[in-house]
């Protein structure tokens, strides 16, 4: 195979290889200078790993040998130039999963560029997505599915494990992945990254005529008193106090405290900001609207397609600039992807049936034109939400499908979500189900319908409404006559702008509330800006509370935290003030309803001292929900936790937070 050009002594070179041997496995032979880290094979496939410092001799070309004669092969190979050397490598068991997870490895040094080798027996060309983070290098193919190696790499900035990245592939077939980290340089220098497909060698073109050099800068001083927005002497200069006084900060980058007599306004801040009410004494907190869901633009299209290819027509109404999610239900199909487009799903459930999702943000066109690797055809539709309803990089954040069997009552499965928005729900349907004879669920919205005469097939779709982190329930059609095939549930994400103040409990110091003067979210009245130590945790689970007896509460999520001040699963009762200072802490603790007796809580700090202390009767009727808030100094490495205690008379459950809202939160607001 031939070695990617530009190599230069020192590079670290490496080489994934990958074959068929129809009469069985078969052996690779190691090149004269190269390391085989790995070798395996299972069934007729056979796969390895070679590495090598490059050092002047190893030529244009490499030729790896084997035992005996193949059916296909695919190699892939790439070069990394940064510090010379290896420092570590390993390799994964071979795995039958379109996501095969490399091994974690544990690196040394910080800036290692850690590098994700597969190689994938009868996989298909242009089907595989990297690990999220990664970058593609290589995607080599033998032929359309015959076989493939694959190289996608990333910079680790800290020491430490490199966890295990999962390349995205299109068929379950067999699948070795390896890992290599690349030594970094400390200093984080950039890396320069040369890579080869696997295939013949083309003709070499002509020379291009060489580039003008660039302008030299100027050189800054090396020393004397600094000038403009810095303070000091070179060669350390300061941000001058007072300096930042507009623009110098990204909008939400430092969350800011206002106070005022009376409500905040809807248009005041941005998400992560505080509000405190000096009439009321009640704090708010700006979060994201769930009322404000993503809008569709236009009237959804649909339709089938019995060719190669198809053209999608765009929602009628939609305009440029619009978020457009297409569907495909192609049978026995893979979509290529058009430049422009992001595919954000695709979900095979054996041959025939199968699921792609795409999307993009339309431009002046009013169509696409998609091909397929068949000419078999299936069925299609498109969908158009108006661009500031949406998320402007990551619209589309989660989607599952599944296989149904032949029902009257076909299904879309349910859906774990971390956002708000719109589900769009979309079923493939075997026989021909006149959209009269289809009743959708309840809180959907029909949105498409497409028939496939030539396949008997009917393709529908529907919208519903996610007003609330946690689980989309799966939800069913009512057909008259049975109808199996395939469904899917997909999340499109509300815009990061959407957002409105939520009242977090009473805010009652004991020296009176100061108005901080922070006339405009762009105005900062103190010297230098820091980002403010803070966290907020959560429960996804109930937690239960025995009758009384004060129980420790746990967290298992993170709202936020930008200074490890949480751990979900070490300690994670507690909120640590890696930072000393002031800090303000307050919380819910939601008890599932009952009429007896008490409702308690209890704050204490990491001496066992009870630092703030919360009673009230239960509730009549309904959820009783104890809000605390209180001020407190902390030490570097001091830490609060909350704990319950009711007097129901047997074990009570203290809500999740997302069925009662129970939360904890710590910011620091002074020193």
């Amino acid at each position: 195979m031939t070695l990617p050009a530009g190599i230069a002594v020192g590079d670290v070179l490496v080489i994934v290889a990958q074959c068929l041997n129809s009469g069985g496995a078969t052996t690779f032979g190691t090149p004269a200078g190269w390391t085989q880290q790995f070798t395996s094979s299972t069934g007729d496939n056979r796969f390895a790993l070679y590495t090598r410092v490059a050092d002047g001799t190893e030529g244009s070309t490499v030729t790896i040998t084997t035992a005996s004669s193949v059916a296909y092969g695919s190699f892939g190979s790439a070069a990394y130039s940064g510090n010379t050397g290896i420092d570590a490598v390993g390799a994964a068991a071979i795995t039958s999963s379109t996501t095969p997870a490399a091994p974690a490895v544990t690196t040394t040094l910080a800036n290692d560029m850690i590098v994700v080798l597969t190689g994938m027996a009868n996989e298909l060309a242009g089907g595989v997505a990297p690990p999220a983070g990664y970058t593609e290098r290589v995607e080599g193919a033998n032929g359309s599915t015959n076989g493939l190696a694959y190289i996608a790499d990333k910079v680790q900035a800290v020491a430490g494990s490199s966890g295990t990245p999962a390349p995205t592939a299109t068929y379950s077939n067999p699948k070795q992945t390896y890992i290599v980290a690349v030594k970094g340089n400390p200093t984080g220098s950039a890396w320069s990254i040369v890579a080869n497909l696997a295939g013949a060698t083309g003709p070499t073109g002509p020379a291009g005529s060489a580039g003008s050099a660039g302008a030299v800068g100027a050189t800054g001083p090396s020393t004397g008193p600094a000038g403009g927005a810095l303070s000091g002497s070179y060669p350390n200069p300061e941000l001058a106090d007072g300096s930042v006084t507009s623009a110098k900060l990204a909008v939400g980058a430092v969350p800011i405290w206002r106070s005022a007599s009376g409500v905040p306004s809807s248009g005041l801040g941005v998400v992560g900001d505080w509000y405190i009410d000096t009439a009321s004494k009640i704090l708010y907190r700006k979060v994201a609207d769930a009322t404000a869901l993503p809008v569709v633009s236009g009237t959804p299209t649909g339709g089938s397609w019995d060719t190669s290819s198809v053209v999608v027509t765009y929602p009628a109404g939609s305009v440029s600039g619009d978020l457009i999610v297409v569907t495909f239900f192609p049978y026995n199909s893979a979509v290529t992807i058009p430049t422009g487009w992001t595919q954000a799903y695709v979900g095979l459930h054996g041959d025939p049936n199968r699921i792609y999702v795409l999307w993009k943000f339309r431009g002046a066109e009013t169509s696409e034109t998609f091909n397929m690797n068949t000419n078999v055809g299936g069925g299609w539709h498109a969908i158009a939400f108006a661009a500031s309803t949406v998320h402007s990089t990551a619209p589309l954040p989660s989607a599952t499908s599944q296989a149904n069997a032949a029902s009257t009552t076909p299904s879309a499965p349910s859906l774990a979500v971390s956002n708000i928005g719109l589900a769009i729900r979309s079923w493939h349907l075997g026989g021909n189900h006149a959209l009269a004879n289809i009743t959708f669920p309840a809180s959907h919205t029909q949105r498409n319908y497409a028939y496939w005469a030539s396949n008997v097939s009917t393709f529908v779709s529907a919208t519903i409404p996610v007003s609330a982190i946690g689980t989309v329930a799966a939800a069913s059609l009512t057909l008259l006559a049975n109808g199996g095939g395939s469904a899917m549930t997909l999340l499109v994400r509300q815009s990061a702008t959407a957002s409105a103040w939520q009242a977090e409990g009473l805010f009652v110091p004991t020296t009176g509330i100061v108005n901080a003067g922070v006339a405009a979210a762009a105005a900062i009245g103190v010297t230098k800006v820091a980002a403010v130590p803070r966290v907020r945790v959560s429960k996804s689970v109930a937690q239960s509370i025995a009758n009384n007896t004060y129980v420790t509460v746990t967290w298992d999520g993170e709202d936020y935290d930008n200074d490890t001040m949480h751990d979900n699963v070490t300690n994670n009762d507690r909120l640590v003030a890696t930072t000393a200072g002031l800090y303000l802490v307050n919380g819910v603790v939601t008890y599932l309803s009952n009429v007896t007796g008490l409702r308690l809580v209890q704050v204490v700090d990491n001496a066992g001292v009870t630092v703030h202390f919360v009673i009230q009767p239960a509730t009549s009727g309904d959820d009783t929900i104890v809000p605390f808030t209180f001020i407190i100094p902390l030490a570097a490495g001091a830490w609060v936790s909350c704990q319950a205690r009711q007097s129901s008379g047997g074990a009570l459950d203290m809500r999740n937070t997302v069925a009662g809202k129970s939360n904890f939160s710590m910011a620091r607001i002074g020193t």
